[in-house]
């Protein structure tokens, strides 16, 4: 069969045989004319939609000069029933025919140097109201808003390149595909209609015999009457939206793989009513699965693998996803994902990032191969292999960081034409077998230091800190190299010789039971212990001073602290949430407090205070279980909400100058306040807490047992909360001329 594609020697030579050729949208009868004769041939078409070919064009010799403008020509009419594909088949063009350009009234003359000379063609128009159409080297572009016109009883202007228009471009701002609109274009092969599209009409695509694949993005509601009728080759069509309305025939004469979207909750309607054949032979399939339980979709440039369990390997077909590729610059697998799959980002050359889940233990063969814009990947501390060629020419790949033991390597080619550095955890596992450089120049670096002069190794479960000097700080979010393996440490020693413990050093290590100290170590900083959920006993080293804020925070399961004499500061929150925590003695040097410092510590129920505390800032035993507590005579300052405790009375010092309204706002057990009569700030009668000179009522206790209370006569002022929610007291009598305040 003809292909129907008409090169530029060949409308030459038929130029020079005639000057002029067969009518605008005829096609040449398969049947030769006699020699020395030319003539008109009929329009072969399909029986079921042959009009009436005009008597005077049947044996007509072809004159000399270009046809009249006026010569008529036949326009098959709307296809009413089906033709099948041998039909349309039997009806091509011979090979080389040529078919006569629309403009024919420009056909030019013969060129002077003999040669033919191309009939001057249209490259734009219009094919909808504010819809246009551009030709430009095998490109045919739509462009425009609004509908495209209908053409059941013409053909587009566009028509007569049909044969020499090999990729089709159908901007966004089209909303309607009219009929026949690209009806016979035989040359194109794939097809995507863009969102903006509602409609495709009768015909649209009939006959597209070449057409492999066409994807119908969100937005399309409707597909009319023999859409892909006879499009032979159409093995793979993708909806990405919700499912549109499908006549009956929309396919008639397809055999293909219908891929549906799954992704989102807000496409709608893919049931198994919709699931047809519409007139061909349709397998459905989800096209968001990569996995029996994994599913994958795409936002805002990164690629997202999802589910749980292996993704499936792709040796034979590639991934779903891969079609979508220019709009994928990233790629994220999720946790619960245990395998990436054979060739799963195969040629995945737009990415720049990789993030692989905790959970994948395995990276199938050729997984990430000619991802070419890779920069760097993180292989995740689970993964114990790692397939044939599964990086292999990543040519920008530059680092790879190991989190774990040494993988197993499929072969010795899985960095082919990669250069990069690779780094590796001081864990069991690595070997000098391990270092090689699978076909590529791999620089290997061991990832140990925690301090200019301090490294870390780990093994059997013992993190261990050696050398000289300060260690590095870090935060919640950057962790030391070591972290990633914190399910793995059971015990913590810090050798002699280092100076210092960062911020938030040992931070989220919850399986670490037991941290041993240097004499030493001189620093502690922020957080250096927080979230070590198992540990349960620790001794500060007599060099430190400073117990810096959150250094316990959320040590769940800490007993028992020994602080050294050396201690002058605690800070904010340095033992918050230790819900273990029975017993503390506060050194004899600390003079403040701060704020939240044994917050929700429920456990704490004895503490001794020094007795040159001058200052408990808010919240600071909130939450403790002390029932009882003696304040140092040296103390000066209580702040707002200091104690939340079941204490059932206070005794507050001479040395007392300020206490804030609710600092006794939580001790719901507490019966009377206790004031020494020395001081010149506060005194309490009948277990009230008032002013020194009783014009001030401060704080009824919460559970003092009457149940009314009068208001003693010289009192000017109740505080706004003096008698909030106490528990026993029913009425209170208030003498005339006291305001609150």
């Amino acid at each position: 069969e003809s292909s129907g594609i008409v090169t530029e020697e060949e409308s030459i030579s038929e130029k020079e045989e005639s000057a002029s050729g067969p009518e605008e949208g005829a096609v040449l009868s398969e049947e030769q004319p006699a020699e020395n004769e030319e003539e008109i041939p009929e329009p072969a078409v399909p029986e079921d939609i042959q009009g009436e070919v005009p008597e005077e064009n049947n044996s007509e010799t072809v004159p000399e000069e270009v046809p009249d403008e006026n010569d008529t020509e036949t326009v098959p009419e709307e296809v009413e029933s089906e033709a099948s594909v041998e039909d349309i088949s039997e009806a091509a063009p011979d090979e080389g025919a040529s078919e006569v350009p629309p403009e024919k009234e420009n056909a030019p003359e013969e060129a002077e140097n003999g040669e033919g000379i191309l009939s001057e063609r249209a490259s734009s128009g219009k094919c909808g109201d504010n819809v246009t159409w551009s030709f430009d080297d095998g490109t045919l572009t739509i462009s425009g808003t609004g509908d495209m016109y209908d053409y059941d009883s013409s053909d587009p202007g566009y028509f007569d390149l049909r044969n020499e228009i090999y990729t089709l471009i159908i901007e966004d701002g089209i909303t309607n595909i009219g009929k026949y609109a690209f009806y016979d274009f035989e040359s194109i092969n794939t097809v995507e209609i863009p969102e903006s599209v509602k409609t495709l009409r009768d015909f649209a695509f009939a006959q597209c015999m070449w057409m492999e694949s066409i994807v119908i993005n969100q937005g399309v509601t409707s597909i009319g009457s023999k859409v892909f009728y006879g499009c032979s080759e159409l093995t793979d069509v993708e909806f990405r939206g919700s499912a549109p309305t499908i006549s009956s025939d929309a396919f008639t004469g397809v055999t293909a793989k219908v891929y549906y979207p799954t992704y989102s909750s807000y496409i709608t309607g893919w049931t198994s009513d919709v699931m047809m054949n519409y007139g061909g032979n349709l397998t459905w399939k989800d096209n968001n699965k990569c996995g029996d339980k994994v599913t994958w979709y795409i936002s805002s440039g990164t690629l997202y693998i999802q589910g749980e369990g292996p993704m499936w390997d792709f040796d034979d077909e590639d991934p779903r996803y891969l079609k979508q590729k220019d709009k994928i610059n990233r790629v994220y697998v999720s946790w619960e994902i245990t395998r990436i799959g054979n060739y799963a980002f195969f040629d995945l050359d737009t990415i720049t990032r990789a993030t692989i889940g905790d959970d994948v233990t395995e990276i199938g063969n050729d997984a990430f191969e000619k991802c070419s814009s890779l920069t760097s990947v993180k292989i995740p501390a689970g993964v114990t292999s790692i397939g044939e060629h599964a990086f292999a020419f990543c040519t920008a790949l530059e680092k790879i960081e190991f989190l774990g033991s040494a993988p197993a390597f499929g072969n010795n080619y899985v960095f082919a034409n990669v250069t990069a550095t690779a780094t590796y955890l001081p864990v069991d596992g690595w070997s000098a077998s391990s270092f090689k450089d699978y076909g590529g120049t791999i620089t290997w670096v061991i990832d140990n230091k925690v301090g200019n002069n301090v490294t870390w190794a780990l093994n059997g479960g013992v993190l261990t800190l050696s050398g000289s000097g300060f260690t590095y700080d870090y935060t919640e979010s950057q962790h030391p190299s070591y972290w990633i393996q914190r399910e793995n440490i059971k015990s913590i020693v810090v050798e002699e010789g280092v100076l210092s413990l960062g911020n938030y050093m040992f931070n989220g290590l919850y399986n670490a039971t037991k941290i041993t100290l240097p004499s030493s170590l001189q620093y502690i900083n922020g957080y250096a212990f927080s979230y070590c959920r198992s540990l349960q006993k620790i001794d500060i080293p007599s060099g430190i001073n400073k117990i810096a804020e959150g250094t316990f925070y959320h040590c769940l399961s800490l007993e028992n602290v020994t602080l050294p004499p050396s201690v002058t500061v605690i800070g904010e929150q340095a033992f918050y949430d230790c819900e273990a925590l029975k017993e503390i003695v506060i050194p004899s040097g600390v003079e403040r407090i701060e704020r939240n410092t044994f917050y929700n510590c429920p456990a704490l129920e004895k503490i001794t205070l020094p007795g040159n505390l001058k200052y408990i800032g808010e919240y600071t035993f909130w939450g403790t279980g002390l029932t009882s507590i003696t304040l140092p005579s040296g103390l000066e300052e209580i702040q707002k909400y200091a104690f939340g405790c079941p204490i059932t009375e206070v005794s507050i010092p001479a040395s007392v100058t300020a206490i804030a309204d609710d600092a006794f706002a939580g001790c719901t057990k507490l019966k009377k306040f206790i004031v020494d009569k020395e001081n010149k700030s506060f005194t309490s009668a009948d277990g009230v807490l008032f002013s020194k000179q009783k014009t001030i009522l401060l704080r009824y206790p919460l559970a003092k047992e009457d149940n009314s209370y009068s208001v003693p006569a010289g009192t000017e002022t109740i505080q706004a909360s003096a008698f909030a929610n106490s528990i026993n007291l029913v009425s209170v009598t208030i003498p005339g001329g006291v305001t609150v305040k």
